[in-house]
């Protein structure tokens, strides 16, 4: 079933930033991130889905690396299935510029309008004991080769992952023209 968008009036606005993370081994960080919707129901009208902070290193006596990577997208929709998630993965850089993944953190946007600011757990897969063993000398941690694994919760199940750090993500969220009987609850954690 193909979804026509010409007239659209239900607009979301998230304007934000993803702030920094803390709890991460290795002296530098960045990060890839990514918003994930249901594109039968979904359309960006403005922005761009997806981005990549820069690096940021961290000096001893600060454990935080701050990123202050800006979110601005504008997203119609024609049905509110398939709510917008943010998929954020963490990467480590080291003294000699080799590059390690860190970890995943992710959440479902927030639905009701006005300020968030979110604390995402960060995990990755603890992977067999020889992943471990290799990944303490050699570098190299496990990682899911399709991040979609994430996001979807049918696919987490039986997989042994290991908490890793904290991202903070700041999050402004705008309807426009939505109805009246469409009711948000606040989400858990949020400000």
């Amino acid at each position: 079933m193909i979804f026509t968008f010409i007239h659209c009036n239900l607009t979301v606005h998230f304007i934000g930033e993803i702030t920094g993370a803390v709890g991460f081994r290795g002296a530098s960080l960045f990060a890839k991130w990514k918003l994930y919707y249901d594109s039968r129901a979904w359309r960006v009208l403005e922005g761009h889905p997806d981005g990549r902070t820069w690096i940021a290193e961290r000096s001893s006596a600060m454990e935080v690396a701050l990123w202050n990577e800006p979110i601005q997208i504008s997203m119609a929709c024609i049905d509110l299935r398939g709510w917008p998630k943010l998929l954020i993965e963490i990467y480590s850089v080291d003294e000699n510029a080799y590059v390690d993944f860190a970890g995943y953190a992710w959440t479902h946007l927030p639905t009701c309008p006005g300020e968030h600011s979110l604390d995402l757990s960060s995990f990755c897969p603890s992977g067999s004991f020889y992943d471990q063993f290799v990944s303490l000398f050699l570098g190299g941690r496990p990682r899911y080769e399709d991040p979609m694994v994430v996001l979807t919760p049918e696919s987490r199940i039986g997989h042994e992952v290991m908490s890793v750090g904290m991202v903070t993500v700041k999050i402004n969220v705008i309807h426009r023209s939505f109805p009246d009987v469409v009711i948000f609850t606040p989400e858990i954690g949020s400000t």
